[in-house]
């Protein structure tokens, strides 16, 4: 892998003064690693192959740029549409995985892009996404199909409201709150037009009060029943979606060669969903 980066970063910036200084923890679809380059600190991204059948690279590209004028992300410097790879400079921080969330700071963000008025040329599509990703998964859990069943139910209220501009994968490991105590909100791979209550709900991925929470931050006041409903619900639909990526790639062997247990975490992913329709009011 450091003979690949080397490569990389001796391409794009044509020196021989390179220093790969770590690798950081997770990447369950890519690999990063922080290194230094003629004395300038760099993160670079390595994507899994297997990520092709799920990130769309020329959507991430135009959505990344469109996004750039509102200052949330890491500035790119080189970005591969074939593979996946790209170069950014680092901001120097820690992920809200570590860091004590501020849900004031966390919905001020989602806030500026969801009220930014730009519109992506992808829409999300939850729905004929799930669909793709079923017939791509050869063996599931019939449990999957009794919850879908029941999730599908909500499937005409979950569309009937307005779509803008998303992230789609905001979670607590997509934020960074940089050293001055600004946050910004990274990794663009799913970006598309969607509801803005999506974006929220990925901030359950810790626990669903971490999501009601933000919630309360970005409507400045206390949910409705409705408000509340509506972000369970995108929470589920997370789960399961992410129920059957892992299916996949533990199906592909990747439990294997990135020692993480995608079996484990699709069962995971289930139980969460059958606990979070007990919330619904």
């Amino acid at each position: 892998m450091e003979k690949k980066i080397r490569k990389l970063c001796c391409q794009v910036f044509d020196v021989e003064d390179f220093e790969v200084i770590k690798k950081f923890k997770g990447g369950r679809s890519n690999h990063i690693f922080l290194v230094k380059v003629n004395d300038q600190l760099l993160t670079v991204r390595i994507s899994i192959p297997s990520n092709k059948q799920y990130v769309n690279r020329q959507e991430e590209a135009r959505n990344s740029k469109l996004v750039k004028q509102l200052n949330l992300n890491k500035e790119s410097l080189y970005f591969d549409l074939e593979t996946g790879d790209e170069i950014c400079k680092y901001i120097e921080g820690e992920t809200l995985k570590t860091a004590q969330l501020d849900y004031q700071k966390i919905a001020k963000v989602l806030k500026i892009l969801h009220n930014s008025k730009l519109i992506a040329e992808n829409d999300y599509d939850f729905f004929n996404r799930l669909e793709k990703l079923q017939k791509n998964t050869k063996i599931i859990d019939c449990e999957f199909f009794q919850v879908k069943k029941q999730f599908l139910k909500y499937k005409s209220f979950l569309n009937n409201f307005e779509k803008t501009l998303c992230h789609c994968d905001s979670g607590i490991t997509n934020f960074i709150v940089a050293s001055d105590g600004r946050y910004y909100l990274i990794d663009w791979e799913f970006s598309a037009n969607n509801d803005p209550y999506y974006d929220i709900a990925c901030l359950a991925d810790a626990s669903l009060d971490d999501a009601l929470k933000v919630l309360t931050a970005y409507l400045g006041n206390v949910p409705t029943v409705e408000n509340i409903n509506r972000l369970i619900l995108w929470r589920i639909s997370q789960c399961l979606q992410w129920f059957l990526v892992a299916e996949q790639k533990d199906e592909q062997g990747l439990s294997e060669k990135l020692n993480i247990d995608f079996k484990k975490i699709s069962g995971n992913y289930l139980l969460t969903v059958k606990q979070l329709f007990k919330q619904l009011k």
